[in-house]
């Protein structure tokens, strides 16, 4: 019989279905002093050779915007922080390959019902209300328990929890009033309305969100 090639790791990850998980890239998130640790991805939705994926626990915690002002996500600090620091990171030059540039429209987030700025384009971001609502709240594939957001050990005492010692709330992209405030999505796994404010020091953890793309030949 001819010998049947082993996968290739794109394959593997591939064939992943929405609702589970793989590991890809590497992050700092027990103790500085052991390094880094690879990083646990959720897969939310599947199309042709891409697919989109979230980090299944907070990595990292940070205000929306560092500089005190209204603000919208194209030009927030967070935004920057995530395609700068963040991807240079965690991913190796190999591992970036695989990442899409994704074109976030900001009219698609049609649940928002608000200004958001302009359109930007991203190799990591949050997820909008508009995503959150149709690749967790109202995916069958997705469990009800990746709507919380658990922090990883790391920043477990610098993000913001109400009521629940385990899970902490996480930044949507979305803002309302104009950049005032922005989305979030509460311990108890709800939708914050946009009560939190882009330009106050409050510490909300972040679950990344990229497409992942077949290998290039």
């Amino acid at each position: 019989l001819e010998d049947i090639p082993e996968p290739t790791l794109s394959e593997e990850i591939l064939n992943t279905r929405p609702g589970k998980t793989f590991l890809f890239g590497r992050y700092e998130q027990e103790d500085e002093k052991e390094g880094e640790e690879p990083i646990e991805w959720v897969v939310l939705a599947k199309e042709d050779d891409r697919m989109l994926v979230i980090s299944k626990y907070g990595l990292h915690a940070q205000p929306y915007n560092l500089s005190g002002e209204k603000i919208f996500w194209n030009s927030s600090s967070i935004r920057n922080w995530l395609q700068d620091e963040f991807y240079e990171y965690a991913f190796s030059e190999d591992e970036k390959t695989h990442i899409l540039l994704t074109e976030n429209d900001a009219d698609h987030d049609t649940d928002a019902k608000s200004y958001q700025g302009y359109d930007s384009s991203d190799y990591v971001f949050l997820l909008s209300v508009t995503e959150f609502n149709e690749h967790i709240k109202n995916n069958a594939s997705v469990s009800p328990e990746d709507r919380y957001c658990e922090p990883v050990p790391n920043i477990s005492d610098k993000v913001e929890k109400v009521n629940n010692p385990r899970y902490c709330w996480w930044w949507l992209r979305t803002t309302v009033m104009n950049g005032e405030n922005a989305y979030s999505i509460n311990c108890d796994k709800t939708i914050n309305d946009g009560s939190r404010s882009v330009s106050r020091r409050r510490n909300l953890s972040i679950c990344y969100d990229w497409w992942y793309r077949r290998e290039i030949l």
